[in-house]
């Protein structure tokens, strides 16, 4: 009805009723100050565009922007349609994470502008050991947390941890806005200018009504969305304790919101096959971009691993506990 409301009138556009709604609603639920703001977007991929150029801007020659590899493609292709060289790093063994290490190995070699790290599947980053690489070098710390809406870094929203924030709400994550969107947190003096330039992006990449009617009402029950996942990847995690896998690990005080449940299989891609013959879909997350056209014969063991052995079990708001026990159940077989 509000979508037909809106169509009626003519008011689909960014900057109407639901819109505004949904922004003032969102920067609530992420406990922003004063000096923060948000923005809504066409897409995940637009909020990552207009917050590296929001913030520290397209590149200049030389430039260097420091990024995983195990991520969306979306993260390092934003970067390059900016001008950025790409130096991919490798995450943590145990969270899947960007290793702070490897980040401050790679600022070290000079040329850094930016850091761009990813909250992987929601699992928030080591934001404290990332600052502290970043802060004494001058680097500017982004954060794609496309999947993190609804995930916590020690007790707070994963929000303002960063420079800035952007977020995706296609389908698969906890907040949908009815197939597409996405957000992003700026500080509030780059959000006004990123608003008010003659020449910017926002016309065509802000969010509009009809996909802000559906997010509205799915950001008031995030906290019921992020508990259902919660459930189903508690099945899993129990299960997975009892069978060869490795599983993605969460530090201590953070909640992952579980946009993904992916796990570790030696022998992936025949796990795969056999759980389909038992009517379980399955996903390989992610494939290295540093393996692809964009690579430049970066060595990452880690993510090299995830790349040949991660593999996403079903996982959404609406899968019962029940379901997930009868995906155990056939995981059990296939690995048996």
């Amino acid at each position: 009805a509000r979508q037909q409301e809106a169509l009626v009138s003519g008011e689909v556009k960014h900057g109407n009723r639901w819109t505004r709604e949904l922004t003032e609603r969102l920067g609530k639920e992420l406990q922003l100050d004063d000096d923060h703001r948000v923005l809504v977007t066409a897409s995940g991929t637009a909020a990552l565009r207009i917050m590296v150029a929001a913030t520290v801007g397209p590149a200049r020659p030389g430039d260097v922007a420091v990024l995983p590899s195990y991520t969306f493609p979306a993260t390092a292709e934003i970067l390059v349609q900016l001008g950025y060289t790409l130096r991919f790093v490798d995450v943590d063994a145990a969270t899947w994470t960007i290793d702070p290490v490897a980040v401050a190995a790679a600022i070290a070699r000079g040329g850094v502008r930016l850091v761009l790290c990813v909250d992987t599947f929601g699992n928030p980053c080591d934001y404290p050991a990332l600052r502290a690489v970043c802060d004494p070098a001058g680097v500017a710390l982004l954060a794609d947390s496309a999947a993190a809406l609804g995930s916590l870094h020690q007790g707070r929203p994963v929000a303002q941890q960063a420079l800035s924030h952007s977020y995706s709400m296609s389908f698969a994550k906890v907040v949908s806005a009815g197939g597409a969107g996405g957000a992003l947190v700026l500080p509030a003096d780059a959000a006004e200018a990123v608003l008010a330039a003659p020449a910017g992006w926002t016309r065509s990449e802000l969010m509009n009504e009809l996909h802000a009617v559906v997010a509205v009402d799915q950001l008031a029950e995030l906290d019921t969305l992020v508990r259902c996942r919660a459930e189903v990847a508690e099945v899993y995690a129990a299960a997975a304790s009892a069978l060869p896998v490795e599983v993605q690990q969460v530090r201590p005080g953070d909640r992952h919101c579980w946009v993904h449940w992916v796990a570790r299989f030696a022998r992936r891609d025949r796990v795969a096959t056999q759980l389909a013959a038992l009517g379980v879909q399955t996903k390989p997350y992610f494939a290295a971009v540093h393996i692809g056209p964009l690579g430049g014969g970066e060595r990452l063991p880690v993510t090299e691993r995830l790349d040949a052995e991660a593999l996403a079990l079903p996982m959404s708001s609406e899968i019962t506990v029940e379901q997930a026990e009868r995906v155990v159940a056939a995981l059990r077989r296939c690995l048996d």
